[in-house]
């Protein structure tokens, strides 16, 4: 239980350092970029540069999962972080983790275990929730309305639910397909793939890196990192059943609390509504 209280706090703090540093750093990829770099040798660190090349039963499954899983943390933050600015912490912090809803078809889909009636409720619960929230779309905030109201905003939130769901996805198929005994350097090539491809971006955009993405990037990278490594850890000792609802609803409390008293934030009456009902479907789904 220690493991998912951390992936709770550090995954909270991913999203409150990101609020804090859009308005600084102004170049978003650049900031990912250091971020991942950080998580890529906190990582290394943690497997130990002895262990880097080992062998054995089970690295090709780290190797191809970490590449994958890669993709979807510079995908899922890149996301994120245009979501943010079109409607705040709050309602894109709550469709990151409303994603969890991804590890459920996930398992459908590749391990054949079928939903209950507890979590096809749920699902629909869900459906309406989002629904719900974007039917007001110009009280997300005053300076987003525009933008929802062409369906960029509910656009935005969508991907969110589904780039950030897979991403907390890949760490059930590993701890289903892959062994505990690669299981950091799932976490390298993870984060090592996630750098390659922001560098990638950092050129095609042709983006200079500055001392507020230097910063803020780091500030960034450590709790994304252990936010990553203890969900991990915590998927090995907790079932998936109670680790996911936990994770989610626990880091959704911290960032709507922080959003509200720290960056005064303000939700309407329908967005509370929704708010609870997106609460009651991550617990019924898992």
């Amino acid at each position: 239980m220690i493991n998912l209280i951390l992936a709770i706090i550090s995954s909270s703090l991913v999203s409150i350092a990101m609020r804090v540093g859009e308005g600084t750093a102004k170049n978003n990829i650049g900031m990912l970029s250091v971020n991942y770099f950080i998580c890529m040798i906190l990582s290394i660190i943690y497997v130990g540069l002895g262990n880097l090349f080992q062998t054995g039963e089970g690295l090709g499954t780290a190797i191809g999962l970490g590449t994958i899983n890669g993709f979807f943390y510079i995908s899922s933050l890149v996301l994120f972080q245009n979501s943010v600015k079109q409607n705040g912490v709050v309602l894109s912090a709550i469709f990151m983790k409303l994603g969890i809803m991804m590890p459920l078809v996930i398992s459908i889909v590749l391990f054949k275990e079928m939903p209950t009636l507890i979590q096809m409720f749920g699902f629909v619960i869900a459906i309406i929730a989002i629904v719900l929230i974007n039917l007001k779309g110009k009280n997300i905030n005053s300076e987003s309305a525009e933008r929802t109201e062409l369906g960029i905003a509910k656009v935005g939130l969508i991907l969110v639910l589904i780039g950030c769901g897979m991403s907390d996805g890949m760490s059930k198929v590993y701890q289903e397909l892959g062994t505990d005994e690669f299981e950091e350097l799932f976490l390298v090539f993870t984060f090592v793939i996630a750098f390659l491809f922001s560098l990638l971006l950092i050129r095609v955009k042709k983006q200079k890196i500055t001392k507020s993405e230097l910063f803020y990037g780091a500030v960034l990278g450590i709790p994304n990192y252990f936010s990553a490594r203890f969900l991990l850890k915590a998927l090995g000792e907790i079932p998936a059943v109670v680790a996911y609802p936990t994770f989610s609803i626990g880091t959704i409390a911290v960032i709507t609390l922080t959003g509200v008293i720290v960056f005064k934030e303000k939700i309407t009456k329908l967005q509370i509504f929704a708010i609870g009902l997106i609460t009651i479907a991550v617990v019924l789904l898992n």
